[in-house]
């Protein structure tokens, strides 16, 4: 899902990323642990809030080297986002095969940094199919501690192989969907099924490509997730428009409009 990823979240309330950037303030630097974690969480707040900028000044205080790993796996993943967003796939690229040449033999976390290796928009430049399979071989052998990174993995892994014209593997996409009710948090736009949603038109199967969009759109609006809304609904009628169905196109795009109005972010790339 991730080359075609949402380039900017959604706006959110102000005042708890207010509170968290406080907090980092006020907290002294002989309590490394707890900085740390406020840190990471004035980082996850402000991208809410969508302040990369300021999201990547706490998240690049950090020292990668010297997280435990239950921080590193909440805080690589954002910052590779973030510089890529805000910086482009160059910058987060150069950033993610930095942690790869340092990340050492620890199955974990070489699940995870393989994990960000094998993204197809700023992982390892030609090397990402096999990243990607590594990952998913650390991953297994840690167990269930290591499943947010092996569904990232799976999902790199199913978008390589449709990429290279093998097709859409339906058991990495069942295998990654078994996995989400379990996992700490998943973006709705880097789920399996949002990825069933956009890669099935790569293999002119428009039903399921619709069926699954239509699904993540119902997820969205529950969700009251606005940018992955109108994200979907971009999806929705490009996969309308295939099909021959351009009213429903017309349809999807003008709702698109209007929730992207709401926000004040303008239309997307992808719209």
């Amino acid at each position: 899902m991730r080359p075609l990823r949402p380039r900017r979240p959604g706006p959110r309330t102000r005042r708890p990323r207010s509170f968290a950037a406080q907090a980092v303030t006020f907290t002294p630097e002989s309590d490394a642990a707890a900085l740390v974690r406020r840190r990471i969480r004035a980082g996850e707040l402000l991208v809410l809030a969508g302040e990369v900028e300021r999201s990547l000044e706490y998240l690049e205080a950090l020292d990668a080297g010297r997280l435990a790993t239950g921080d590193l796996e909440r805080a690589l993943p954002l910052l590779a986002d973030m510089a890529d967003l805000a910086r482009g796939a160059a910058a987060a690229a150069e950033m993610v095969t930095g942690w790869v040449n340092a990340v050492g033999t620890d199955p974990r976390r070489r699940a995870l940094v393989l994990a960000l290796a094998s993204d197809p928009q700023y992982g390892v430049r030609g090397g990402g199919r096999a990243a990607a399979e590594e990952a998913i071989r650390c991953a297994e052998a840690v167990g269930d501690a290591a499943n947010p990174s092996l569904h990232r993995a799976l999902l790199d892994l199913v978008v390589a192989k449709v990429s290279a014209g093998e097709g859409l593997d339906d058991d990495l996409l069942e295998r990654a969907g078994r996995l989400e009710p379990g996992l700490p948090a998943t973006p709705l736009y880097d789920t399996a099924d949002a990825c069933r949603g956009l890669w099935s038109r790569y293999v002119e199967d428009l039903d399921t490509a619709r069926a699954a969009l239509r699904r993540s759109i119902a997820r969205a609006r529950d969700a009251g997730d606005d940018f992955a809304l109108a994200t979907f609904l971009s999806y929705l009628a490009a996969t309308d428009e295939l099909a021959g169905d351009y009213a429903a196109a017309r349809a999807a795009m003008e709702e698109s409009d209007q929730v992207s109005a709401w926000y004040g972010t303008g239309r997307s790339a992808v719209a």
